[in-house]
């Protein structure tokens, strides 16, 4: 009897089975698919909130690389800050000329100023960001001046020992010094063209090293002779305006929208599963019968 139900019902049977078939397969994939988009979505959040970081918090962060140097050398520590400042809007102008300030007090000199504008509910609010640049010794008091300019929201501080760069620098400057010096005395004595020809490119090189190393040098000595000091002067917004601006309600919006379409889409596998297993049931039922 299941021999003859089989050929009768031969075509239906495959077309149930490779229906099946291809419906496991599907899901599959579209769950792998799924899996990777999350975890890329997720990896990508993870980034953009390190590194935009909070705006509401104060951080203080302090990251020195030190390395073992001889004793008694002096070393070389490059210095840098970013803060984030908040005035009201009749202030502004105010903070952002006593900031200009700041670094011709101390001797110093700004690398950098930009100022931008955003509109919130058809509200203008300004920012203003300058770098300046002060000797390392200022470092702290200037920046205890800036700190007094406006509320800080937010402030990153970090030092970098590059003595071990600066000393290796001098060793091979000083090394290739040496070099040149021999390979002018081997040029004065040289007696043929060949000769003069190879000991020139030699010192061409050697020249080259030098230079390089000099400008590593002067820069390692730019660097840490002055501090770098980064600051970002905001407008206050309001209370409206800043819950308009940072609670993300469109985004919110959207995460629920995409929310509920996993759910649809769960459900739908879901069904797709229920049907398949009562497919089976019935050919097993109706086998079972013959």
């Amino acid at each position: 009897m299941c021999k003859k139900f089989y050929k009768e019902h031969k075509q239906v049977i495959w077309t149930v089975v490779i229906m099946l078939v291809i419906f496991i397969a599907f899901s599959a994939v579209k769950s792998s698919r799924g899996m990777y988009a999350q975890s890329y979505v997720d990896n990508n959040a993870g980034f953009e909130e390190a590194r935009r970081g909070k705006g509401d918090m104060q951080m203080l962060d302090a990251e020195v690389t030190s390395s073992p140097v001889a004793e008694g050398v002096e070393r070389k520590i490059r210095h840098t800050a970013n803060l984030n400042l908040e005035v009201s809007k009749n202030k502004y102008e105010e903070a952002k000329a006593e900031l200009l300030l700041i670094p011709e007090s101390f001797e110093g000199y700004y690398t950098n100023q930009y100022e931008s504008k955003r509109t919130i509910k058809k509200n203008d609010y300004k920012s203003y960001t300058l770098t300046f640049k002060v000797p390392v010794e200022s470092f702290e008091v200037a920046l205890d001046r800036v700190k007094e300019v406006a509320e800080v929201n937010r402030l990153s501080v970090s030092a970098s020992d590059m003595t071990t760069q600066y000393q290796d620098a001098k060793a091979y400057l000083e090394s290739y010094e040496k070099e040149r010096v021999r390979i002018q005395q081997l040029l004065s004595q040289a007696d043929n063209v060949g000769e003069i020809i190879q000991i020139e490119e030699r010192l061409s090189h050697i020249q080259r090293m030098i230079d390089m190393y000099q400008q590593q040098i002067t820069n390692v000595e730019r660097q840490t002779d002055y501090s770098t000091i980064t600051v970002r002067l905001d407008e206050k917004t309001p209370l409206s305006a800043s819950f308009y601006q940072w609670t993300g309600i469109r985004e919110h919006m959207r995460n629920i929208v995409r929310g509920f379409d996993s759910v649809l889409v769960v459900i739908t596998n879901l069904i797709g599963w229920v049907v398949a297993i009562l497919i089976i049931w019935w050919v097993v039922k109706v086998l079972k019968r013959r």
